[in-house]
């Protein structure tokens, strides 16, 4: 019987190891073709421009002096458009929704070379895309998780988005540069401006690798630990048969025709399974070129395994064949070391659900601090999104939101509140909270004469609130701001010891002073550190009796105006943003949810394959002792000290060669395991250990 089972997890184990491969070189197949149609560099050329247009009338004169350039040198041009979030819906947001869609407008669909992207040829007044709409004149095939649409570009129809990069199709340098020059004098004589040719470089964009967000690699890092769960099962597997392999030797067998009687027949159906499985999916799919590659993958693995196999068998070839009859044990020490090491896969395998983790960690946490009530008269956008920005200028953005919405927002009365730098290990002098004038009218600081401090919205000058206790920093905090920020701070002192309240609503006083912005002294060259993309942002935007939804419609047309709606998707009520941080936090979960599942399913077969072979190994000495009258705790006892060594393994691994068992989401996955662990070893040895006395007495 327990052969059967042996064979029976064999088959099973093969199966599921093969299957995993075949997903990872579909999914492989897949991003490489997408990533392929997105990549321009073989073909096209980067343009650059002074200035993102703010509406659409410009935005359509921008296109004009493009085609203009373009006609002028015989040079098609494209748009290329790519959107990476959750929507821009404000009124029914989804965090679990995670859209990518590239949009390429054409100047000229007849000769572009998208052609050789796509493998299509491409017709001017057709659309093409992979999403089925009524405007759609030709299906394209879907690979990976991004959308792509093709079209003609429009000189008429509102943009998707203002934003989006153009490329010229060609990489002739003299071409290149010659466009440029033309490409300036046009647009100067458009816009009636003085742009210089410097103006008209190219911003740096995201490589296709960083910015597309294709496919999950952890399917790969299940299919490696399979591989070492399956090298040692099969230890395990050909040992557990040592006794027939040496019946076999003694009939004259050789290494190759023991494997044939032992498990030849397991290995085929093993592999064929999913081979078969999988050819289907592809034939289904029109992906007959990657059916090779999985009858190589197959060819390869079954290989490997009959390789590993023989080599062990061919070993046992040199044991005495009356010692092979015997039924000496030589698993036994064998699964000790295979027991301890099974710590060891399973944190390869566990590491596919650390977004789990973080959910469980932030579920805790929230537990652990309550939300405050101090902003409940206060809202906030969350989340920050990349939106349609592809530039490698994350400064740009921030430049922007600073300059027009942060202006607006502070006018309506919003708070800023900054306390990020008094967790940091810089010098205590160093340890700053950043506040606007709005705040001191909501949380007022007192000076020494016990008045409230007013500080007017026109002030130029840097002002620094400096408590008491703290004059003896004074010159270093002066010195900091000459030197580095090439300002000279005023200084008001205040009475130690008063409390502000962080983001979050919670009090702080272990600040080492105050640094106050007003509309007048944030200078150019200050980057204030808003839209942060935590729930509890650092802007906190009055409510005034509105809702969070009336509130975003009346930012909507600055958003809109500056290109800020894709990065700014929603506003969320500031006291809920515990809330809002678990929705987005599991919207991750809801991304990796397959990988999650197949990774617990793998992770409870590996302990109750396991403790199957425990058993198989131990069984005779456990029924005895069971017969002797000892309780199944000390008749395990040897069990519960493997289990424990194999936990001091998996500590040692992660603090010295991983990451450390004190970071929080690792902390909370190893505890989740080992208690998984410990409930799965429970129920396994009652429903083994049952079985296990049966099978030896009636041996």
């Amino acid at each position: 019987m327990y052969k059967k089972v042996l064979k029976f997890l064999f088959i099973l184990i093969d199966v599921i190891t093969v299957s995993l491969w075949l997903i990872y070189i579909i999914n492989q197949h897949n991003n490489i073709i997408a990533a392929n149609e997105f990549d321009l560099t073989n073909n096209y050329a980067q343009l650059g421009f002074p200035k993102y247009q703010e509406n659409n009338v410009d935005y359509f004169k921008q296109l004009q002096v493009i085609q203009k350039t373009s006609d002028q040198l015989k040079i098609p041009f494209l748009k290329r458009t790519y959107y990476l979030g959750s929507g821009i819906n404000y009124e029914h947001y989804n965090y679990n929704k995670h859209i990518q869609n590239v949009l390429f407008e054409v100047s000229d669909l007849d000769n572009t070379a998208l052609k050789n992207n796509f493998n299509v040829d491409f017709h001017n007044g057709n659309t093409y895309s992979t999403i089925r709409t009524s405007t759609t004149s030709h299906h394209l095939k879907k690979y990976s998780n991004i959308n792509f649409t093709v079209k003609q570009i429009s000189f008429t129809e509102p943009p998707k988005s203002r934003e989006g990069i153009f490329f010229i199709q060609t990489q002739d340098i003299s071409l290149i540069q010659k466009y440029i020059r033309k490409l300036r004098l046009n647009y100067n004589h458009a816009f009636k401006t003085s742009y210089k040719l410097k103006d008209f470089q190219p911003t740096p964009i995201y490589s296709v690798s960083d910015d597309l967000s294709l496919e999950s690699d952890n399917i790969k890092t299940m299919a490696e630990t399979m591989v070492i769960f399956q090298i040692v099962f099969f230890i395990i597997y050909i040992f557990s048969f040592i006794y027939d392999i040496g019946i076999y030797k003694l009939l004259g067998f050789n290494s190759f025709r023991i494997l044939k009687e032992i498990m030849l027949p397991e290995l085929l159906i093993g592999s064929l399974l999913p081979l078969t499985g999988g050819i289907i999916y592809e034939l289904l799919e029109r992906e007959t070129s990657i059916i090779w590659d999985s009858v190589s993958l197959l060819l390869l693995i079954a290989l490997l395994e009959l390789v590993f196999t023989y080599g062990l068998v061919t070993l046992l070839q040199y044991i005495p064949t009356n010692r092979l009859i015997i039924k000496q044990s030589y698993a036994r020490k064998l699964f000790e070391v295979s027991f301890i090491s099974k710590g060891l896969l399973l944190i390869f395998l566990l590491s596919t659900a650390l977004p789990l983790a973080n959910t469980e960690f932030q579920i805790l946490k929230n537990l652990s601090h309550p939300q405050t009530s101090t902003y409940s008269k206060y809202v906030n956008f969350y989340p920050n999104m990349q939106g349609y920005n592809e530039e490698l200028s994350p400064m740009r953005l921030t430049k922007i939101e600073q300059k027009y919405l942060y202006p607006k927002l502070e006018n309506d009365g919003s708070l800023f509140i900054d306390t990020s730098q008094i967790i940091t290990s810089n010098p205590y002098y160093q340890r700053s909270v950043d506040i606007n004038t709005n705040y001191l009218r909501f949380n007022p600081l007192y000076n020494l004469s016990n008045e409230k401090i007013t500080i007017n919205q026109n002030e130029h000058r840097s002002i620094i609130l400096l408590p008491q206790k703290n004059m003896k920093y004074r010159s270093r905090i002066s010195n900091y701001f000459v030197d580095k920020l090439k300002l000279r701070p005023h200084f008001v002192i205040i009475k130690n010891n008063q409390y502000i309240f962080d983001t979050q609503g919670r009090k702080k006083n272990n600040y080492a002073y105050i640094n106050v912005f007003t509309r007048k002294n944030v200078s150019k060259d200050v980057i204030l550190d808003i839209f942060t993309g935590d729930a509890d942002d650092t802007i906190k935007i009055p409510k005034k009796g509105r809702s969070p939804k009336q509130i975003y419609r009346h930012y909507l047309s600055i958003l809109e105006k500056y290109n800020l709606r894709d990065n700014l998707p929603q506003i969320i009520r500031s006291d809920q943003s515990r809330k809002a941080d678990l929705a987005n936090i599991f919207s991750e979960v809801y991304v990796d949810i397959f990988v999650i599942i197949i990774s617990f399913v793998m992770f409870i077969m590996i302990l109750a394959i396991m403790m199957s072979l425990y058993f198989s190994v131990y069984g005779r000495t456990f029924t005895i002792k069971q017969t002797l009258g000892m309780s199944t705790f000390r008749s395990m006892l040897n069990y519960w000290l493997l289990w424990l060594l194999q936990i001091i393994l998996v500590i040692v691994v992660l603090s010295v060669f991983i990451q450390k068992i004190t970071d929080p989401p690792v902390y909370l996955l190893f505890i989740t395991a080992i208690f998984i662990d410990f409930i799965v070893s429970l129920l396994t040895i009652h429903l083994f250990s049952r079985k296990a006395v049966g099978r030896f007495l009636n041996e």
